[in-house]
Formats: C-alpha cells, structure tokens, sequence
C-alpha cells in the first residue's frame, strides 16, 4: 500500500495504542470519542435526537381512546383516556378491567439523488392493560360522591422501523467528513475517528505526514453511498391513579406512572467505487449498534368540570419526566483501499465497545379538553396539547471539564434547535344502539425551528359494541410524517434524504365491567 511514495506503512502498534487508550478512558470520554463517528452517519446516542425521540409520544391506549383520535381529556370512562388526564378515572361508574392487543406497521420510502427506496416492518405488540376498583360512596353529604383506583399499563411509542437510503453522491463523500474533523490536527495528536479515518487510509495529509490539514480520499464524491437502519423497542407506561368524583359536577384526578425505554438500533453505511472514478479508493463501511434502556419518573393532574349534561371541560398538567438511562454501544471502521499496482488490502480496526449511564429530563406538557355529549347520540370532542422540546435535558452526572464542555454543547443544541410545539386532537362518536362508530384528527406541528420536518398527522377510525357486562372496540391509527435525512454533515452542507414515514396501527380492546 502506497502512500506518498511507498514510504508509510500501516502501524498496527499505534492502532492498537489508540485502543487501549479509549478502553482506559472512563465511559463518558469513551463515549465522546464514539459520538464523532456516531455523528457522522446518523446514530444518535445521548443527542438532541435522542431527547426529542423520548419526549414525545403517539396516539395509545385503548381502541375507542385511539379510534376518536385521542381526543378524550374532557370525557374519561375508559382506561386509555389516562395517557391525557387523569381525572377521567373519576367518570367511571363501576369497576372495569381491559385488555389491548395490536399490530402495528410501519413503511418508510427514502428519496435520495433520485433514487426511491422503501422498507417495512410488521408485528404484534401489547398496547393496554388496565383495572378500575371504583368505590361508591353511601353516604355523600359531603358532596363527594364516588372514589376510584386504577394501575395498569399503556403503551406510548413503538419504535420498530426499517430505512433504506441509497444514491450516487457526485458531490461528496464521508472520508470528507473525516477530513474536516482531522483538519489543524498533526498526524500524531489525532484521535477518535479522526485517527481512525487516518488508520484505514481514508484520509490523507495534504503535502507530507507533518501537514495539519487533510483531504479525504474521495474528496468531491463520485461514489454510491448506502445507509441500512433497523431499530426495534418501544416506550411504555407504568401507571399508579386515584381520583374522586365531587357532586357529579367536578371530577379530580392524579397519577404517578414509571414510564420504560427499550430502543435498539443497528446502523450500517457503506460507500463504493462502483463506477471506478477512483484510484487508490474501493470501499469503506461503518457498523454502529445502540441499546437503550431507561425508567423514568413522572406525575400528572387534571380536572373535567361537567357546565351542564352536555358541556364538558378539561385540563391536565404532566410533570417532566426523569429518566435513568443506560446506553450500550459499539462501532466498526473498515475499508478497502487499492494501490498503484492495482492490487487492493482490506484495513480494518477492532471493534469499540462501551456502555454509558446518565440523566434525561422530558419537557412538562399541558392539555386543555372540551367535548359535547349528546346523550343516546354519542359525543365530540377537542383537545389541545402544548409542549416545549427545547426544554429537555441531559445530565452526564460526571466532573470531568470535557463531559461537562460536551454535555453543554448537546444541550445549547436542544435549545437551539427545538421549540414549542402545539397539538390538536379531533374526535367522535356514535351510537347505533349498541354499536359505536368511531373517527378522529390529530396534528402535531414540526418540533424543529428549522423545517427539516413536517407536521405529524393522524387519521383515526374504530367501531365498538357494548353489553351489560362487557365491551368490545376496534381502533385504527394511521400515523404520517416526513423529515430530511442527512447520512453525515459537513460545513457546507449535504444533500438530504427525504424520508417519507407511516405508521398504521390496529388495536382490539376487550373490556369487562364487574
């Protein structure tokens, strides 16, 4: 393998030096060296992407809660409704237990450089399970009429999902990238990736060894860049409420939930000469795998206030959400380079491997609720959500000044790059004797101040039959979004993906009243 004159040969000592010194690092420095890479081809591990992923939520719960869109803040009697506000526990007239399997969807088409690519994902998931122990009170003078308690559990987020990004890049390439983190760095002080990029011949000084500035080995692209995404897990809920019901006109409720992330993702991106517009460059590849887990803490309030036995309003308060997480990664470097005989040497360094703990603070959220219910006709309903994502937080729990500079960095660009984001919520029913039609709207607005993103919109249906003892619902959410890619970033900017991502969502609940 040549470089600059047959002079420089691969220095496995100085690879495997570099090794043993992020695995002698503590975990937070590992991880910040990891993030370089981890940064250049989309993988977010303790990023503002991250944060956002776990501050907002889906449509969930219960079929008839998700068949009307959501929109139940202001109506209760139904297990699902708790996910908005709590208080509508206390509109239960009796004890219920129900149970909410689902399978779910999800198809995601990436455009990039004109090429059209789509992948999917199917499975069965298990979206609610809740009881009510609802306590009638003999004597109410006091004007306290009834007592609940319900514990079960709802299912927020799902995040199993397949992307496929492929295109020919004549502009660019990663081992650009590479080049702009080396730049003003002598060869024998790089590090992280950048020393990595340097090592498998991906990068190279500019003149002679002693230069501090670099050129990558595809500098102005003219390769097909390939990018596969699997991510698998979900976002669920724990949750712990009691409400009272005052007069049959004020009904006030509380819960304190334990929410849980599991999310897993493997990325993988490739590069290829497979046009042969290159010399001494055949193929890189980068492999990033994350695991994620967390238990989090959070509470939440509300009231529904009945004006008159049609109009009803709502409000509800949840607190921020405090998380303990619990990262596991590693990351692969390899390529294939080709010399000036024409023979080529594949190059590849040990794996990396780390875990990370830290803190992650969700934004508190705020829901206000009216609905119409005209009785032996049915009901519509409305509710307005606000949340602030620019709010989040990260918390590193180290004092290392380097933590501290990387953790403030990640946060300024929460700050920076979220806002506050409104959403509406549409649904109604009706009843057919003992049948229940069902339909709903939901939009969210984009969550970033630049429009890297659409609005998420939600389009709902359900059907439901109810008897004297028992219920029986059937909700369908088909939720859509898109958003701009990038595969990595430079100073000048990339070229995007457009990624265009759907998700359909068929819940059955089966309620029994006791």
């Amino acid at each position: 393998m040549k470089r600059y004159g047959d002079f420089y040969t691969p220095n496995p000592t100085l690879i495997h030096n570099i090794q043993q010194f992020i695995m002698k690092t503590n975990g937070a420095k590992i991880l910040v060296l990891l993030a370089i890479v981890v940064g250049s081809i989309g993988l977010n591990a303790q990023t503002a992407a991250e944060a956002l992923r776990y501050s907002r939520s889906n449509l969930g719960g219960t079929a008839r809660t998700m068949g009307s869109g959501g929109a139940f803040g202001a109506l209760g009697a139904d297990f699902g409704s708790l996910l908005i506000n709590p208080a509508g526990l206390a509109t239960f007239r009796g004890s219920h237990l129900s149970i909410s399997p689902s399978f779910n969807s999800n198809t995601t088409d990436a455009n990039y450089y004109g090429e059209l690519h789509s992948d999917a994902t199917v499975g069965l998931a298990f979206n609610n399970l809740g009881l009510v122990l609802h306590n009638q009170k003999r004597n109410a003078s006091n004007g306290w009429v009834s007592s609940t308690f319900g514990v079960g559990f709802n299912r927020m987020n799902d995040f199993n999902s397949n992307r496929f990004v492929s295109g020919f890049n004549p502009e660019n390439s990663l081992t650009k990238r590479y080049a702009e983190q080396a730049n003003g760095t002598y060869v024998s002080e790089l590090t992280g990736s950048a020393s990595d990029a340097f090592e498998t011949y991906l990068i190279d000084p500019v003149g002679d060894l002693e230069s501090a500035d670099y050129e990558g080995r595809v500098n102005e692209g003219g390769v097909q860049q390939e990018e596969v995404s699997l991510t698998k897990g979900s976002q669920s809920e724990l949750t712990f409420d009691f409400a009272g019901n005052y007069k049959d006109k004020l009904y006030l409720g509380a819960s304190f939930n334990v929410p849980f992330i599991s999310y897993e993702s493997e990325t993988s991106y490739r590069e290829r000469d497979t046009n042969d517009l290159h010399d001494d460059f055949d193929e890189l590849r980068v492999t990033d795998r994350l695991l994620s887990e967390g238990t989090g803490f959070n509470a939440k309030f509300g009231f529904i206030y009945r004006l008159n036995d049609r109009v009803r309003l709502g409000g509800a308060f949840h607190s921020p959400t405090y998380y303990s997480m619990s990262d596991e990664y590693s990351s692969e470097l390899s390529s294939v380079a080709v010399g000036s005989n024409g023979s080529t040497e594949q190059f590849e360094l040990p794996r990396v491997d780390g875990n990370f703990d830290y803190k992650l603070r969700t934004p508190y959220k705020l829901v206000a609720s009216a609905a119409m219910v005209i009785p032996q006709f049915g009901f519509i309903s409305v509710d307005y959500e606000y949340q602030d994502f620019s709010l989040a937080r990260f918390d590193y729990e180290s004092s290392d000044a380097d933590v501290k500079a990387i953790e403030g960095q990640v946060n300024r660009q929460i700050k920076d790059n979220f806002r506050g984001v409104s959403t509406i919520r549409v649904g109604g029913e009706y009843a057919l004797d003992a049948f229940r039609l069902r339909a709903g709207y939901s939009l969210q607005g984009r969550a970033t101040r630049e429009s890297v993103q659409s609005a998420t919109q939600s389009i709902t249906a359900g059907v439901g039959f109810v008897a004297d003892n028992y219920t029986f619902d059937v909700g369908y959410v088909n939720t859509s979004r898109e958003y701009d890619y990038e595969l990595y970033q430079l100073t000048n900017g990339v070229e995007a993906a457009t990624v265009d991502d759907r998700l359909s969502n068929f819940v059955l609940t089966l309620g029994f009243k006791f």
